[in-house]
């Protein structure tokens, strides 16, 4: 529409007895041009949760889910090529960018987006290309056991550009991501997890994610797609919850009880205690309650002086004189200082970590 009223705001007033017909003539090619050419690029596929549309031509695709704010799905790309074989029956639309060998076929299915891109020769495609603006809040990244990533968090952003490329087998737990948009979650399910990158720049000072797949020539069949799924929540689990309805709807999902069945030991983990160590060392001072030194060091004392081999007796066999003299001055201090706590947790740490430590008993007697 900017296009006809800027051409209207260079022509003359022409005389209507002469040129009327002729005016009209150019109203009328310049309207069915403008017409055309969004019949010919734009497609839309609609239902009663939401519409999604796309430029055949530049792969831009912006969704408009119902009573919320449009997101876009991925920003327009150039010189992809010519645009043939298209297709369009109900809630499926088919076409093909002819230069790239790459067959495209988008569908609608209720809440899920369902896009399926197959190459028919080795090659790289990059889909989509994100951009990370309103109306999403925070990215959720299933990175070790989970990451919410607030886009208004300069020193967040700033670390996902600093990684440069991620892989989605090494730096993903799953593959897929969320997006949290207040008040919907859209989820990004990968359909294909192999010889994929995910790039994190910058551009016009927002966060920007490509989605890289490279076709190889070992699988018959080269494709890779997305399941992209509205919800209605702002859930930041929700994103985890639609990835295991999908793998549970692909068979794909194993439970606890059938891993048992193949591995008999894993019924072990049922209820079993889960401890989580973090530093370096596999003691410190801080793993033992300020309370409980005394007590402890007492126990090692009382298995150190007993007939009966013990790890406190291990342990003073293998201390240094000075070091199980600060285990004894501990003992002897109402209030045991952090350095005497520190010296014997990085003393018995070290013995820990020896393989001398542990020896076989000898029970023959």
């Amino acid at each position: 529409m900017s296009d006809k009223f800027s051409l209207f705001g260079l022509m003359e007033k022409p005389e209507m007895s002469r040129n009327g017909f002729h005016l009209f003539q150019l109203i009328g090619l310049c309207f069915s041009t403008c017409v055309f050419a969004q019949t010919q690029s734009d497609r839309i596929l609609k239902n009663d949760q939401w519409s999604i549309t796309v430029n055949l031509q530049t792969l831009q695709t912006t969704a408009q889910p119902r009573n919320a704010a449009p997101i876009q799905l991925s920003l327009p790309q150039t010189n992809l090529g010519k645009v043939t074989s298209v297709h369009q029956s109900g809630d499926t639309l088919r076409w093909d960018l002819a230069d790239k060998d790459l067959h495209i076929e988008l569908s609608l299915d209720e809440n899920a987006l369902i896009l399926n891109l197959t190459a028919r020769r080795t090659s790289s495609f990059t889909w989509p290309i994100m951009q990370a603006i309103p109306p999403i809040n925070a990215l959720i990244l299933p990175r070790a056991e989970g990451v919410y990533v607030p886009l208004d968090n300069r020193r967040w952003t700033d670390h996902l550009i600093s990684q440069g490329e991620w892989n989605t087998l090494e730096h993903l737990s799953m593959p897929f991501w969320g997006f949290d948009c207040e008040r919907y979650c859209l989820t990004w399910i990968a359909t294909n997890p192999f010889n994929n990158t995910i790039k994190f720049s910058e551009k016009d000072r927002s966060l920007q994610i490509d989605f890289t797949h490279e076709f190889t020539r070992f699988p018959k069949e080269r494709k890779y797609g997305f399941r992209i799924l509205l919800s209605r929540t702002g859930s930041a689990i929700e994103p985890a919850r639609q990835f295991r309805r999908y793998i549970i709807a692909n068979n794909q999902f194993v439970s606890l009880k059938q891993k048992a069945q193949k591995v008999p030991r894993v019924n072990r983990l049922l209820g079993a205690a889960h401890v989580y160590l973090w530093g370096d060392a596999l003691l410190s001072r801080h793993n033992i309650p300020n309370n409980k030194w005394k007590p402890f060091c007492q126990e090692l004392i009382k298995q150190a002086n007993a007939s009966e081999p013990s790890p406190g007796k291990r342990i003073k066999e293998l201390m240094k004189t000075e070091q199980w003299q600060e285990v004894k001055n501990l003992v002897a201090e109402q209030w045991p200082n952090n350095y005497q706590k520190d010296q014997i947790a990085a003393a018995i740490s070290e013995i820990l970590s020896r393989r001398d430590f542990y020896r076989e008993l000898n029970r023959s007697t």
